[in-house]
């Protein structure tokens, strides 16, 4: 998506009013893609100065500091941004899910290799107690105590996995 279209999403999912090249900077910053945080003011700069340009904005000038510079939507605009307000939502809302997804998909790994442990352990417990006969109601408890976890973890692992089904 370009620049102008995410700054306008911007300022209007924000409602912004007599902002700073600063407060869109920060909000804008997880979604202009930029190798740097001066390429990302860079562009940012471009597009406010075309948005005067054109109409869209109007600057309020600080006497001597020119960073201090507050920007409004011009009132003749508010149409134009009702239309690009809805790519822009379903951009964020792409985004929030993909994040959302990594993180299941994180939680995915973690639970699968605690599973896998507890099995491991509790199966060890069980062959344990066959070799070692005289300690089988120690490792008896502890056998139950890892199967236990390994359910649990079972559990847990359908549960994101189901999850993450809905999503796809």
């Amino acid at each position: 998506m370009s620049v102008r279209k995410i700054l306008l999403g911007i300022i209007h999912q924000h409602q912004l009013v007599n902002f700073t090249i600063n407060d869109l900077k920060l909000l804008s910053k997880d979604h202009i893609s930029a190798n740097s945080n001066k390429l990302l003011r860079t562009k940012i700069y471009k597009q406010v100065w075309l948005f005067l340009q054109e109409g869209i904005l109007i600057v309020n000038k600080h006497p001597s500091e020119p960073q201090k510079n507050t920007y409004a939507l011009n009132n003749n605009s508010q149409g134009l941004l009702k239309p690009i307000n809805t790519v822009v939502t379903q951009t964020f809302n792409a985004t929030k899910i993909k994040s959302e997804l990594e993180t299941l998909q994180k939680k995915l790994g973690d639970y699968s290799s605690a599973l896998a442990s507890a099995s491991a352990e509790a199966q060890e417990y069980l062959e344990l107690s066959q070799e070692l006969p005289e300690l089988i109601h120690s490792l008896q408890s502890k056998f139950l105590s890892a199967k236990e976890r390994a359910v649990m973890y079972q559990g847990r692992l359908s549960a994101v996995e189901n999850v993450i089904r809905d999503f796809n």
